[in-house]
Formats: structure tokens, C-alpha cells, sequence
């Protein structure tokens, strides 16, 4: 994340990147028990990906892996430097 916060973001120093995206994936992992509406653990397949049961627990997920994945591509592709 810190390429993304310094090259696109233009924000000095760029170590807010570091302290951004740890934020946001320690809050989506922390918001996940929180949000699981389920009374219960789910039985099978089908009451896994119940999305009215657990939409926002999904929704904290997709903000934590795209957090991981917005890092790590960006600082795949970074140049030297």
C-alpha cells in the first residue's frame, strides 16, 4: 500500500500506506464477527453463502482481501526506486 499511497495518492511520507491498509484489514477482521447475523453456524454449503444472513460479513471480506490485493499488485508492479 505504500506505493499506492505515494504514486497515486501523492501523500508524504508514504509509510501512511502501511498504516492505512493495516487499518482497513484489521477493522474488516475485527467488523466480521459483528456483522455475522446468523444465530447459528451454517449447516452446509447453501447456509455458508447466505448473503442474507452474512452480506456485510462478505462485504468486510472483500474489503480485506482487496486491500491485500491492491498492495501487493501495486508493489508488483513498482519501479526501481
Amino acid at each position: 500500500m505504500n506505493v499506492f499511497v505515494g504514486e497515486y495518492l501523492h501523500v508524504n511520507p508514504d509509510i501512511w500506506g502501511t498504516v492505512v491498509g493495516m487499518t482497513l484489514m484489521l477493522v474488516a477482521l475485527v467488523f466480521i464477527p459483528f456483522v455475522d447475523r446468523s444465530p447459528r453456524g451454517p449447516r452446509g454449503w447453501r447456509g455458508a453463502f447466505n448473503l442474507r444472513e452474512r452480506g456485510f460479513a462478505f462485504g468486510a471480506m472483500v474489503v480485506f482481501w482487496l486491500a491485500m490485493a491492491v498492495g501487493a499488485v501495486t508493489n508488483f508492479f513498482a519501479g526501481k526506486g
